[in-house]
């Protein structure tokens, strides 16, 4: 049985329209059994029609864009998600993620996760400052910055890329892969409206011709990291890795907000 100590609330954001602003809403609780995803993004017939059709059919559906296909026998997907923060997150974090593009393969029976593209909110700091009690933060409007940011989990993105390009093609310039790095880069987004923002991910980066090859190089350093693990070179065996799991959130009704927030006063940023 759960303790109710453990419960940690569920936080989204609600931007404004060409505003530097946002507001915090409060959505749920949560027990730590619970596994925190994302809302997940249903896209329009317009935003489909926005993707760059990878091969000859495009299978992208309305919760899934085709990023690439049989590199390898990889298949790579994303999809858009609102994102959702936990309580203790929100504390002690200086951004917050408002959209996720997260990158994920398919290999004969096996799937993972390879990146994500984030864009984050990260709120004044005299926002922050006049919150003297973490229940403040619940329907606050605070003023910010947006950026987008791709983040991996081993920052593969740290290691070398250029050396992987120039493998691939020898006769890359330095200004090309200067266009790399700043496709990797974190960089300020002017914010418009929600769907403006989805837009920009799908056409700018999904359909960017660069961020194929990086999806590739995200590959190439999974198989590396792999065989360095197993000592092997091929394949089949890299099935023997863990896999990561995408699962729903789980809110429960929130009948103890004001508790639930009160427990969270020493947590501060």
């Amino acid at each position: 049985m759960t303790n109710n100590k453990d419960i940690q609330p569920v936080f989204r954001l609600h931007a404004k329209n060409k505003s530097d602003q946002l507001t915090l809403k409060f959505e749920g609780t949560c027990t730590p059994e619970s596994v925190i995803g994302d809302q997940v993004i249903e896209l329009t017939d317009e935003q489909l029609k926005l993707h760059k059709i990878v091969g000859d059919i495009d299978d992208s559906d309305k919760y899934a864009l085709t990023l690439l296909k049989d590199h390898n026998q990889y298949y790579v997907h994303g999809k858009l998600y609102h994102c959702n923060m936990i309580g203790q997150y929100l504390v002690t974090n200086m951004k917050w993620p408002l959209i996720q593009l997260l990158v994920t393969y398919v290999r004969q029976a096996v799937a993972g996760y390879l990146f994500a593209v984030f864009l984050y909110f990260q709120p004044s700091e005299d926002d922050l400052k006049s919150c003297s009690h973490p229940k403040e933060y619940v329907n606050k409007s605070f003023n910010g910055t947006y950026t987008l940011e791709i983040k991996s989990d081993d920052d593969m993105f740290e290691k070398g890329y250029k050396e992987y390009m120039k493998q691939k093609n020898e006769n890359i310039t330095d200004e090309e892969l200067l266009e790399y790095e700043k496709l990797m880069s974190s960089r300020k987004y002017k914010f418009t409206t929600f769907d403006d923002a989805c837009n920009y991910i799908i056409v700018n980066i999904c359909n960017n011709p660069l961020f194929s090859n990086i999806i590739k190089y995200s590959i190439y350093c999974r198989e590396e990291g792999k065989q360095k693990e197993y000592q092997i070179i091929d394949y089949e065996k890299c099935e023997k890795l863990r896999t990561y799991q995408i699962k729903p959130i789980r809110i429960n009704s929130a009948n103890n907000k004001k508790d639930i927030l009160e427990r969270l006063k020493n947590k501060r940023l």
